[in-house]
């Protein structure tokens, strides 16, 4: 799995006791999710940004407004399994090899919406 930095152990301090578990306490790990030099292709994705300025960098600014899809543009995407990428901030992309991971090891708090079907408006 590529897109991942760090795959640290969490040290568990305390656990609180509850009847419905039983056993030993699984092993967690800290990881980030990697910023990618994908960019989303604003104008396919639907972007509607307010009237700040849109960073050429990191294709952001600070009143979002709406988006239709996610799509990527062409020749930006480097492989990653799951990334951040440039144009949509805070919003994480998986591959499909991300997705059958999650599935083949019941992973279940991984909330996976196609790209073509995942958007937002804060009108």
């Amino acid at each position: 799995m590529t897109g991942f930095e760090g795959f640290d152990p969490v040290e568990i301090v305390r656990v609180k006791p509850r009847r419905r578990f039983k056993g030993n306490v699984p092993r967690y790990y800290h990881v980030t999710v990697v910023r990618s030099e994908a960019a989303v292709d604003q104008v396919r994705s639907g972007v509607e940004w307010g009237k700040s300025v849109v960073c050429p960098v990191c294709r952001t600014a600070r009143d979002l407004r709406r988006w239709q899809r996610v799509i990527l543009e062409a020749d930006t995407w480097t492989g990653e399994n799951i990334f951040e990428a440039r144009g949509l901030p805070a919003t994480y992309i998986a591959s499909e090899r991300f997705k059958k991971l999650c599935e083949t090891y019941g992973i279940a708090n991984a909330v996976l919406i196609p790209a073509e079907e995942y958007g937002c408006g804060f009108h």
